[in-house]
């Protein structure tokens, strides 16, 4: 073959064809499925059709329409090549990548390959659980744990903020400041704290709170004590560290379940005790200023009544209590002091003109003052005085006023049994014994006088409530027994307020709810200052219990009331320091 004619598979190039500047070279043919290749790379090509539909390999599709299908000859003799090389492509700029909302780790150091001296450094990649450098894990010993955990019960919160739990140790030690700052206000306004003491509702909540504290408090040791400790420890480690925590947990705790239970019971007792009643010899008091409450009232009296077993009153005291300084004078009146007057603006005046008595002589027991609480409900309407829910307290208390010359404005009844149970409560009572008294009717056994002779409930009731001397004898160890339930050590009876309690829910008195954040404002003022005693006993001082001298009765209280509030007249007053009967 010659070199003037093609070979075969080659057609020459067209001379106006733009696609090559040598019009002479052959053009390669591709075949079926594969491209043929000439002596030298194609030129670069301009744009075509072609070339746009390698760019974009798939197009949108143009809506159908009829066109000329060229044969596969035609496609094969076609002088534009099916398949161009593309330009290169030009490098991509990296996607944007926004700063990261954690903080990322440092970038790892470079760990050399010890075989290669030259060798290129790798590098390791970081494990998500590994710790940063910048926070290095502090190991705790186990002596370590144990001492950050009692500064934790100490001070609620710092153990956990040792442990690693910041929030959780900052919350709790701010709400332990918080409670601390409270409980300092309420000491400092005491008028806030004797309302929420004697208000049920309040008493309820704070019961339930304590109550909540403690099993927080319990919960707060424990994880104090879990964050803190080794990973590994040794049994004998584990036996220390449980027994460690429990005795925290019951040292936290054990004062709030105190308090709930003291909370649940003084609202029991303000509830029951302190119930609305109707008195017609009950005064309206009104509190002064939240600096003195009792600003608007110089002087209170009130007027104990101790029962025993068969319904008589053979303890009748009456408390007169100066308010502004606590200043307190003990009036005891014997159980057969005779014809107890009434006041001429009693309605009790009209039915004994000449005091309570039988009628016969001021001998007989049907006339004596123990005998009204039972018999003058006997012997008049129950409604002579009107409408009343306790006819016999309100007769009492206008007849005592009237002998002493006193306004007695509320009363408290208690029993023997009661007595018992409130001593009992209190785990005993420490009186100065001045006298030597049987514990039994036949005397086989006795209590020996003394100073600070702790007497249990039963000791205490047979002392003070014996038949064992004379009736003036009987006064001084009764009064001596009131005296030291009054000097009970506080948190003795914090802790046995359950019992305490119980006992006061058994007495009765017409003193309004309303009224206790003044008494217990009052009370706090009583415990500075000194109690004084006045007795009137049969034959003494010229004293008669069948025909009493009602006149000097008067002046004498009066007198020693003065000496209470006056030192100058406490050197001749009546009444004398209550320790001094009591043996002191």
């Amino acid at each position: 073959m010659s070199s003037d004619q093609p070979r075969r598979g080659i057609i020459p190039r067209a001379e106006d064809s733009p696609l090559d500047d040598d019009p002479t070279r052959a053009t390669p043919v591709p075949q079926r499925g594969t491209p043929t290749f000439g002596d030298e790379p194609p030129a670069p090509i301009p744009a075509s059709p072609q070339r746009a539909a390698l760019e974009d390999p798939f197009p949108p599709t143009p809506p159908a329409t009829p066109s000329y299908v060229p044969t596969f000859f035609e496609r094969s003799t076609a002088q534009t090549p099916m398949y161009e090389p593309l330009p290169p492509l030009e490098p991509t700029p990296a996607p944007f990548s926004p700063t990261p909302l954690y903080r990322s780790a440092p970038p790892p150091e470079p760990i050399a390959d010890p075989t290669l001296d030259d060798a290129p450094t790798q590098t390791l990649p970081r494990h998500s659980s590994d710790p940063l450098p910048d926070e290095p894990e502090t190991p705790h010993t186990f002596s370590n744990a144990l001492g950050w955990t009692i500064l934790g019960t100490l001070l609620p919160g710092v153990g956990l903020v040792r442990g690693g739990s910041r929030a959780s140790g900052i919350a709790a030690l701010v709400i332990f400041l918080a409670s601390l700052g409270g409980l300092g206000y309420l000491a400092y306004e005491g008028h806030l704290a004797a309302r929420l003491i004697t208000n049920p509702i309040a008493l309820i909540i704070g019961a339930t709170l304590c109550g909540v504290l403690a099993i927080l408090m319990t919960g707060l040791v424990v994880a104090t004590y879990v964050a803190l400790r080794p990973r590994t420890i040794t049994i004998l480690q584990r036996i220390v560290g449980a027994v460690v925590v429990g005795v925290l947990c019951f040292v936290v705790s054990a004062p709030f379940a105190v308090v709930a239970t003291a909370g649940y019971a003084q609202a029991k007792l303000v509830t029951l005790l302190f119930r609305t009643t109707e008195s017609q010899t009950r005064p309206t008091i009104t509190p002064g200023p939240a600096s003195d409450l009792w600003a608007n009232t110089p002087r209170i009296n009130v007027l104990l009544v101790g029962g025993d077993a068969g319904g008589t009153t053979d303890t009748v005291i009456v408390a007169s209590i100066d308010t502004k300084t606590g200043s307190t004078v003990l009036v005891t009146v014997p159980r057969d002091l005779a014809r107890l007057p009434f006041p001429t603006s009693s309605p009790l005046r009209t039915y004994f003109p000449n005091g309570y008595w039988d009628g016969s002589s001021g001998e007989s027991p049907a006339s004596w003052v123990n005998r009204l609480w039972t018999d003058l409900p006997k012997k008049v309407p129950g409604n002579a005085l009107g409408t009343t829910s306790n006819l016999s307290a309100d007769a009492l208390k206008q007849g005592i006023g009237e002998a002493l010359g006193l306004r007695v404005d509320y009363y408290l009844y208690a029993s023997v049994a009661d007595l018992y149970t409130l001593v009992d409560a209190l785990a005993g009572v420490t009186v100065n014994l001045a006298t030597r008294v049987p514990t039994d009717a036949t005397a086989t056994s006795w209590i020996e006088p003394g100073a600070g002779r702790h007497l249990d409930a039963y000791q205490a009731v047979w002392y003070g409530w014996s038949s064992a001397g004379t009736d003036a004898e009987r006064q001084t160890r009764r009064g001596c027994v009131v005296d030291a339930i009054t000097r009970a050590n506080p948190a003795l009876a914090l802790a046995r307020f359950d019992g305490i309690a119980q006992a006061g829910t058994a007495a009765t008195t017409d003193i309004p709810s309303s009224m206790l954040p003044m008494l217990v404002e009052l009370s706090t003022r009583m415990k500075r200052t000194h109690v004084t005693s006045l007795q009137f006993a049969n034959g003494a001082d010229g004293f008669v219990s069948a025909s009493p001298n009602f006149p000097m009765m008067r002046q004498r209280v009066a007198s020693a009331i003065a000496g209470s509030l006056d030192p100058a007249s406490a050197q001749t007053s009546p009444a004398v320091p209550l320790g001094t009967q009591c043996g002191a």
